[in-house]
């Protein structure tokens, strides 16, 4: 799940949705082979942070990022996890593939380094070897040297575990899985919590001198903190898996030093005014994120008892058409006045609007993103309604509970509750269900508003639906027992009941100025300038002058007139530019570049090796200052690498 206030650039680029880390083992041409690892080794990415045993590997390379898998044996089960991959362009083509794993020391530490080599690159990871026993106590100088906000989301934490107590069988039943989950947040700063039931973790991690419900314990890591103050928070992105939960936080560093308080850092001002209704966000968010790890532990059941069903993968070449987009609109419309309508009656006659209009939507898709819409509006819909129900049972229960320790009153956060569901649920199906061009975020509300709906109208469906590895379309299909005589009269009203004229040519307007947006920036030849954003600071902002969604893209046909990630600050010229989502690169291309032509100017103010330092630089196209870059030049090709 993915939340943010700003802009559609980082739901898009960090879209995190459930990602069951049990599968059968990937088959060419992502699979490279086995290795063997020689040591214990440390895993820490976004989800997990744990130590694995040496021993037998599966290595694969998928979308430029190598990963690992590996059978458990005392389930049989396989598993699989990304590693943290650095790509090179090698000076030869190296063919066939070659794999290289050894042992290196690194930063005082011995690491298995495992390196690819294929064609024209090389593919590089380093994994720390872990050391024996468990983490040290954190300092009590460091403790309290600990930004303020870092302590406020533990109690964030405590109160979403707190609800979970309360209400987690009442969402749905024999929910407590939640109980033994292991929690971990990133914050802007790239301080690591993590909050689990293990007694041994990484040995960057330490152990805090803080207890959180169920006895589980607190481990930081600081090794990668960023000085300075955190800024507010404004957004983050999380997932849900058998490792536990992960949230990361996204915001920008203030100036001043680390652990400095002021007004806007103190502990009363992260939960007051504008602040309240971020905070119950993110305990939705630890609500939501801990019913995928109930899902996949029932998914998983009904895959050992050989209920498995394919449900496909992305689609990633599908491209919004006009009938998509015109019957997901009508969708979005007939889910709204269901969910309004009081008598019982009319709303059941709402839903099957709903249900006909979702698939005259289907059809226009390929099997696979049929496939998989069916899946993830399952998944992520029936997740986004427990956060929603959670919202409305504590609206229900009143507003004057106390934090988990009893020491900090939240009664301001929790009387937010309505206001959050006033700009996360029905806020969001009216932003929503006009968007010409999703194809994923409406998974995520349309899918709530269906739960929503059966709980009122089917009141069982939620029987068996995960153990049994059922679609909500399966379910609905049973209970409404539609003909499809039926199903074509309501096909016919949807033309007369809705402005279907009216969005449909609407969705038309918007799909021409996307095509001819595609197609000017398809033509647009010359020197390309890359600036690649893996390696910045996550604190983003985004002001486009025209935005268009398209196949993992964003493109901006008239620049932007303002860009910030991490500290990176640009500004374009009128003038086309697109950021290609999967490799995090903003690309603009100088049409009028001449032969041998630099093409830009850098100032910097000091350098180490390839890094410069506090730089400015200028194209004709924009301009941009950042605290660090690396420059790498390839013929026509500049790139632009911001080293935060």
């Amino acid at each position: 799940m993915t939340k943010n206030s700003s802009c559609l650039f980082l739901a898009i680029l960090f879209f995190a949705g459930m990602a069951l880390p049990v599968f059968a083992a990937p088959q060419s041409p992502g699979e490279l082979g086995k290795i063997t690892i020689p040591k214990d080794f440390e895993l820490d990415t976004m989800m997990d942070t744990d130590i694995l045993s040496p021993g037998e590997y599966l290595l694969s390379l998928f979308d430029e990022r190598l990963s690992l898998s590996y059978r458990d044996k005392t389930n049989g089960l396989e598993y699989g996890f990304g590693i943290p991959t650095e790509v090179e362009r090698t000076k030869e083509d190296i063919r066939p593939t070659k794999i290289d794993v050894t042992i290196i020391r690194e930063a005082g530490a011995d690491h298995v380094r495992i390196q690819v080599f294929s064609g024209l690159k090389s593919y590089t990871s380093l994994l720390r070897c872990a050391i024996d026993g468990k983490p040290e106590m954190l300092s009590s100088e460091s403790l309290a040297s600990l930004d303020p906000q870092i302590i406020a989301e533990l109690d964030t934490l405590k109160e979403a575990v707190a609800l979970l107590d309360k209400s987690a069988g009442t969402i749905w039943p024999n929910w407590t899985e939640y109980k033994g989950l292991q929690f971990s947040m990133i914050f802007p700063n790239r301080t690591k919590l993590i909050v689990t039931n293990k007694e041994r973790l990484p040995a960057l991690f330490k152990q805090m001198d803080i207890v959180m419900p169920g006895g589980k314990k607190i481990f930081i890591n600081r090794s990668k903190e960023i000085p300075g103050r955190l800024g507010p928070i404004m957004g983050f992105r999380a997932g849900g898996d058998s490792s536990g939960v992960g949230i990361t936080f996204n915001g920008m560093m203030d100036s001043g030093e680390a652990g400095s308080k002021s007004p806007a850092q103190s502990k009363n001002s992260v939960i007051t005014g504008d602040g309240d209704v971020a905070r119950f966000s993110r305990m939705m968010a630890y609500v939501h994120e801990a019913f995928h790890v109930m899902q996949q532990g029932r998914l998983l059941e009904a895959e050992i008892k050989g209920l498995g069903k394919k449900r496909g993968m992305p689609d990633r070449n599908f491209v919004a058409t006009l009938n998509f987009s015109l019957y997901s609109e009508i969708e979005g419309e007939a889910l709204i006045k269901a969910f309004n309508e009081m008598n019982d009656a009319q709303a059941l006659e709402y839903f099957k609007d709903f249900l006909v209009a979702r698939e005259l939507k289907l059809r226009e898709m390929s099997a696979a993103a049929a496939a998989y819409d069916a899946g993830n509006t399952l998944t992520e819909g029936s997740a986004t309604y427990s956060s929603f129900k959670m919202a409305m049972l504590v609206q229900d229960a009143g507003h004057d509970r106390k934090a988990a320790d009893e020491k900090d009153l939240l009664s301001a956060v929790f009387a937010r509750a309505g206001d959050y569901l006033n700009k996360e649920m029905k806020g969001a199906i009216f932003g929503l269900k006009g968007n010409t061009f999703d194809v994923i975020q409406k998974h995520y509300i349309y899918g709530a508003y269906w739960c929503l709906l059966l709980d009122r109208l089917s009141p069982s469906w939620k029987r068996g639906l995960f153990e049994n590895n059922r679609s909500l379309d399966e379910v609905t299909a049973e209970f409404l027992k539609m003909t499809e005589a039926e199903k074509a009269g309501i096909a016919g009203r949807l033309k007369t009941d809705f402005e279907y004229e009216k969005i449909k040519a609407r969705h038309a307007q918007v799909i021409k100025e996307r095509d001819d947006a595609i197609t000017s920036i398809a033509n647009r030849k010359g020197k390309s300038f890359l600036i690649d954003l893996k390696h910045a600071q996550s604190g983003f902002d985004i002001n486009p002058r025209q935005f268009i969604l398209n196949k993992g893209e964003q493109i901006y046909p008239r620049g932007l007139a303002g860009f910030v990630f991490g500290s990176l600050k640009l500004k374009s010229e009128e003038t086309p530019m697109r950021l290609i989502m999967k490799e995090n690169l903003l690309e603009w291309i100088d049409t009028d570049a001449k032969p041998g032509e630099k093409g830009y100017d850098l100032k910097f103010n000091s350098h180490e090796g390839d890094v410069y330092k506090d730089v400015t630089l200028t194209t004709k196209g924009f301009s941009m200052s950042a605290k660090a870059i690396k420059i790498a030049e390839d013929g026509d090709t500049v790139t632009i690498r911001i080293w935060d």
